[in-house]
């Protein structure tokens, strides 16, 4: 991962793609990458913006892949841990209510087992957390 400034945009062409056109930007950056990177706006890069990137070298040239936080590895949970892991246990709780649909099961029953899974979720979190 290559974090460098635009210096110039040496060129940019448009592709009518199946999604929307995609404006390919021609790149020289200040360490001395040269490269190409699709973009969705025509105005989306700018000389002088930061860009966070890896290199695929192909037969055309370099082609630049925006690395953005929280894109491409997984994102730290924004908010507390425990509300993190009460998420994720009431999601699992819902599904299991859609498969059973026991009559006999009552809301406290489902709010214990809820409780549960999220406390066993948040163990499991604080045990593996790496950052």
């Amino acid at each position: 991962m290559i974090t460098a400034k635009i210096k110039a945009i040496e060129g940019i062409r448009e592709w009518a793609g199946p999604n929307g056109t995609v404006y390919y930007f021609k790149l020289s950056m200040d360490n001395g990458d040269l490269g190409e990177i699709g973009k969705k706006k025509a105005d989306a890069v700018k000389v002088g913006d930061t860009l966070t990137y890896t290199v695929e070298p192909t037969q055309y040239g370099n082609k630049f892949k925006e690395v953005r936080e929280g894109f491409g590895a997984a994102a730290k949970p924004k908010g507390s841990l425990a509300a993190f892991a009460l998420s994720y246990a009431k999601d699992i709780s819902v599904a299991q209510m859609e498969i059973n649909k026991d009559p006999k099961v009552t809301i406290d029953m489902i709010a214990t087992k809820t409780m549960g899974i999220a406390k066993e979720f948040l163990n499991w979190m604080r045990e593996n957390d790496n950052g």
